[in-house]
């Protein structure tokens, strides 16, 4: 770690590692087969849950997901089916896209660059249509699935909106996230859209490559209806504190980043929540923040954290 670059580079030196001296052509495309790259296991904590979320999100209209990493995935037999596959699957910002990039010049596969990490409703539908359409899936299969996921997503969303009602609790003024670029857009687009909150200054820790840059800024500028926000990459610690001392906020701020992140929320006099690594003060073994039930567990444990510091 450090020679050559960070966990999330050393990640895609590795694929295309194995891609280049372990794969071979394949004798057949199989219709439906779908390599899925995303997160990356252990830097994220969450990594486990989160790809069997998405597998059971990629079935769930039909797909044949092809999981590389993690409980069920079929080790080594896995990999030796990626040019089998239809297409690649990327969910990330930039993690990933010369190992799709790599796979489509040696074997044609082409991919989907999909830069959101799906979390709760408006996101991970909007996602599920779009893999649909290019995996050519009727939509009338894939709005059904949808439909019925989001009526249990509101119905249980609608209980922490009658919560508040009843007790009344202050909700934070402005959330500020300390994290890689996957989490910070996936989180960001679900506090606005789903949730309602308002964004501060967000904080991407990966050190993503200059060329990609440009595009995650745009996508933060375009969170939600009217509501954009800035971006800072850093991976230094200290000149996140320093700019978070400088915000000058009426109400408490929500900062979500790791377990380091726990000494500035309280000289803020802000809320905090951990969920990046370091992750020190939970323990993590198939929870999971994708999709329409991660939406819930991560407001679950967002609104866990306001109402703890209460007490």
């Amino acid at each position: 770690g450090g020679f050559k670059g960070t966990s999330f580079q050393g990640h895609e030196l590795v694929a295309q590692a194995i891609i280049d001296q372990l794969l071979e052509p394949a004798p057949s495309i199989v219709k439906g087969l779908v390599n899925v790259w995303s997160v990356v296991p252990y830097q994220d904590p969450f990594w486990s849950g989160n790809l069997e979320t998405l597998k059971n999100l990629l079935a769930g209209i039909g797909l044949i997901p092809n999981m590389l990493f993690g409980f069920g995935s079929g080790g080594l037999n896995a990999w030796r089916k990626i040019p089998a596959a239809q297409f690649n699957l990327l969910i990330s910002p930039w993690t990933g896209l010369n190992v799709v990039q790599r796979l489509q010049e040696q074997f044609g596969t082409p991919f989907l660059h999909y830069p959101v990490f799906p979390i709760g409703a408006r996101e991970t539908s909007r996602f599920l249509r779009e893999v649909g359409q290019f995996a050519e899936i009727p939509a009338a299969r894939i709005g059904a699935f949808i439909e019925d996921q989001e009526a249990a997503f509101y119905h249980y969303l609608e209980r922490a909106a009658d919560f508040f009602l009843e007790f009344r609790y202050d909700l934070p003024g402005r959330f500020f996230i300390i994290a890689d670029s996957l989490y910070a857009l996936g989180i960001s687009r679900f506090l606005v859209n789903d949730l309602g909150l308002l964004p501060g200054q967000q904080f991407i820790t990966d050190d993503p490559p200059v060329e990609h840059q440009s595009r995650i800024s745009a996508d933060f500028a375009a969170l939600g209806p009217n509501v954009s926000t800035g971006v800072t990459f850093t991976p230094d610690g200290g000149q996140v504190m320093r700019e978070l001392r400088a915000y000058h906020h009426l109400h408490q701020p929500l900062i979500i980043g790791s377990s380091w992140d726990k000494d500035i929320a309280a000289e803020l006099g802000g809320f905090h929540l951990s969920l990046e690594a370091p992750l020190r003060d939970r323990l993590i073994l198939d929870r999971s923040y994708a999709g329409y039930r991660g939406g819930l567990r991560l407001a679950e444990d967002i609104y866990a954290a306001i109402l703890q510091s209460y007490q």
